[in-house]
């Protein structure tokens, strides 16, 4: 998750952190007029970036890690999506500032966009699996016999199909989240 989470200020130092809302055109059918607009507010949008970027790390690591690395992704998996949101909202806004250093304190709603994060990620990570887990041995094998490594058998070849093939289970959990 450190590493998500580095990428993900490496992506909002290039890019831009969102500080206005965000307009989605999503297209909709047997509606006139067939476009759904949808606004997110730039913190939601935050946390939505932040809950792809790291629950794909999150998925990663339960995969292709080693032992230590798929031991604490599969724990932190399978804690999280065993806890209700309302539990993780609650933690994050109440206990979370009793486990910080005195003198430090973070805004509410910038508690609720961790928690939900956390939260959202664990559930991307699990689809994100999935679709890891649909990629024949096959292309595994042909990466390998070309003389990939596994870090660029996973960005170059298992990677991408999977994202392409969990396009729908991902477009699902961001409606859930709203």
């Amino acid at each position: 998750w450190m590493y998500g989470v580095g990428l993900l200020f490496i992506f909002w130092g290039l890019w831009g952190y969102p500080t206005e809302p965000t307009t989605l055109n999503v297209p909709v059918l047997f509606r006139d007029p067939p476009i759904w607009v949808v606004t997110l507010s730039p913190v939601m949008y935050a946390a939505l970036q932040a809950a792809v970027i790291v629950g794909i790390f999150w998925a990663i690591g339960y995969f292709l890690g080693g032992n230590i690395i798929k031991a604490f992704s599969v724990i932190y998996i399978e804690m999280i999506r065993g806890v209700p949101l309302i539990t993780m909202l609650f933690m994050s806004s109440v206990m979370l500032p009793l486990f910080l250093p005195e003198g430090t304190n973070f805004d509410k709603l910038l508690r609720a966009m961790i928690g939900i994060s956390l939260f959202q990620s664990a559930y991307m990570a699990e689809v994100v699996r999935g679709g890891l887990a649909a990629i024949p041995k096959g292309q595994y094998e042909a990466a390998k016999a070309m003389g990939m490594t596994t870090a660029q058998m996973t960005m170059l070849i298992t990677l991408p199909q999977a994202l392409r093939a969990v396009i729908p289970a991902i477009v699902g959990q961001i409606i859930t989240l709203f």
